[in-house]
């Protein structure tokens, strides 16, 4: 009986822990409800937008910095990648992040994809795995529209139609279809539009889209993979919609280059039913993406100039203004003018034993015969073999005593050597210093040596020929050197932008050229001559630069933070310190 009472009240014992603890968690419910029923409604949706929205800006920022170091032979920073979507080689079809092609305006659903010609509508997935992006867990059929997907003009996926990406591609136009006009554009910019069909930009470069979940009769089956159909949205503006408006039918996953960002973009507390465009839209237009390369062919120049300074204790004098392709060489009396990278030292030779040319800017000079004596010594930074002499630095190869050799080439320190001696097809090899200096304009007996990137300059009489800055090829295949401003220094009085003093360099991008009423800044202030287009090239300084600061001739020029407008478009960059 005893062990029964025990038992009872342990059990009733444990009865009352049990109720306690579902009164606990009774209570904890109660309150849970009460702070979830307190919390708004949007507050779930304010955080999946803002999500979406950082999916959206690091694609965006992986894209840019995809196409900003686009800097290898053949390439250039603005040229983009061709969507991933339905290539033919690919059986089955698959969305794996790889570049396939531009769809095909031609052929109903777009396929075959093409990558050239007036057909080119570049809109499809994402090609993540080109661009470097990092995709958690990716699926292909992508059921909760997680994956971006991208459009992109065709002037900058097939760059062998645009011939030249620079600030002058900003005034060109879109007519029909033609490969390398200097002043029509081959394909259209995209168009971009509001939820009511108004147009909000029609120079887009680039569009980035977050599909959302499906809406009503989309799928989104793994096997087969479905179209671009079952991603992105059809909007229509009815007749009578609320002015401002334009009605129509506007979709992000058709072939005429024009999208539309759906209602909810910047309201997350519109409706998500299935029946709406849920897309999420950002954008880049063409200007903002020439400003981009513009301070990337900034960093190029910089690395160029400072480059050159460390070696000769000197930034290079400027090339005149207005200077032409190819002339764009240094004047010693210039503090101001257009980068010299067609020459900044010049090298020359009177005969074929004697030449001049600093090491500072070549690795090596060599002299050469086919006949007469060998030399049997050498010094200092010279080697020699049979009848030639190479030297790096100061130095000699001979024959015979060093008072009275039958055979002698030498080299001072600055560069200035001479031969003493016979042999035949004498002549003078130049080997220029790659990171900071190319050869050109070689004239009279010196040469460029072919196949040698322009490092090489042969000389086997009088002659001459610049040693220039070693630029990028894409940098003056694109012609960036007529779009910069540069400005040193005189060893005394340093240069001012905004609140930067004691600067010994700057440059400043010059844009495209102001060419319509209001025209530039500073053109708005004369009375006579009256205020006229900017006309490049040019001598004339109020052609390149916007601002009375920047054009009245002394050394204080605008700060690098002045806002752009469409009367000025000056950007000003710090080269040193």
């Amino acid at each position: 009986m005893l062990l029964r009472l025990n038992n009872l009240q342990a059990f009733q014992q444990k009865q009352s822990g049990v109720a306690l603890i579902l009164i606990i968690f009774l209570i904890g419910i109660a309150i849970t409800s009460t702070l979830v029923s307190s919390i708004p409604s949007n507050f779930f949706q304010s955080n999946k937008l803002k999500q979406q929205q950082q999916i959206l800006a690091n694609a965006k920022e992986a894209l840019l910095g995809y196409t900003l170091n686009r800097i290898g032979s053949g390439e250039r920073p603005g040229n983009l990648p061709l969507p991933d979507y339905f290539e033919s080689s690919e059986s089955p079809f698959n969305y794996d992040g790889n570049s396939d092609g531009c769809m095909n305006f031609s052929q109903p659903n777009g396929l075959p994809l093409i990558s050239s010609g007036s057909n080119m509508r570049c809109l499809g997935r994402l090609p993540w795995k080109v661009i470097g992006l990092s995709i958690s867990k990716p699926t292909e059929n992508d059921i909760n529209g997680y994956m971006p997907w991208y459009a992109t003009s065709a002037n900058l996926a097939d760059p062998t139609c645009l011939s030249m990406l620079n600030p002058d591609t900003l005034n060109m136009t879109y007519a029909s279809y033609i490969c390398n006009s200097s002043s029509q554009l081959p394909h259209p910019w995209l168009t971009i539009r509001d939820e009511k069909g108004n147009v909000i930009s029609n120079r887009v470069a680039f569009i980035l889209f977050y599909p959302n979940n499906p809406n009503a009769g989309q799928t989104r089956l793994s096997n087969p993979l479905e179209n671009i159909t079952n991603y992105l949205d059809t909007i229509t503006v009815p007749v009578d919609c609320h002015l401002p408006c334009i009605p129509g039918t506007y979709s992000n996953n058709d072939l005429d280059n024009d999208f539309f960002i759906p209602a909810g973009q910047t309201n997350p507390y519109d409706n998500e039913d299935s029946n709406y465009a849920n897309d999420r839209v950002i954008y880049i237009t063409i200007d903002e993406l020439i400003s981009k390369i513009t301070s990337r062919a900034s960093l190029e120049t910089k690395i160029m100039l400072k480059s050159y300074n460390s070696v000769n204790n000197h930034f290079p004098f400027p090339a005149n203004l207005g200077a032409t392709i190819n002339n764009q060489i240094s004047t010693i009396t210039n503090l101001s003018g257009f980068l010299p990278v067609d020459g900044t030292d010049n090298c020359s030779c009177n005969s074929t034993t004697n030449c001049s040319c600093s090491f500072n800017f070549i690795d090596s000079v060599r002299h050469s015969r086919t006949s007469g004596q060998t030399y049997t010594s050498n010094s200092g930074a010279c080697t020699r073999a049979a009848w030639s002499c190479t030297c790096v630095g100061a130095g000699q190869c001979r024959r015979g005593p060093i008072l009275s050799p039958t055979n002698r080439f030498s080299c001072d320190s600055a560069g200035i050597c001479n031969f003493i001696g016979t042999g035949a097809n004498q002549r003078f090899t130049f080997t220029a210093k790659s990171i900071h200096a190319k050869i050109s304009s070689a004239s009279n007996s010196c040469s460029i040596v072919s196949g040698s990137s322009s490092l090489i300059a042969d000389c086997n009489g009088v002659g001459s020929f610049w040693l220039g800055l070693n630029f990028s090829e894409w940098f003056t295949a694109n012609l960036w050197q007529q779009f910069f401003f540069y400005q040193i220094y005189d060893g005394t009085n340093f240069l001012t932008s905004g609140s930067s003093s004691n600067l010994q360099a700057l440059i400043i991008g010059a844009g495209t050229p102001i060419l319509s009423p209001p025209y530039a800044e500073n053109q708005r202030s004369l009375i006579t001559p009256p205020a006229t287009s900017q006309i490049r090239p040019s001598s004339d300084i109020n052609d390149y630069l916007d601002s009375v600061e920047n054009t009245d001739n002394n050394l204080t020029f605008e700060a690098a933070n002045k806002a752009k407008s469409d009367i000025f478009n000056d950007q000003v960059y710090k080269v040193a310190p």
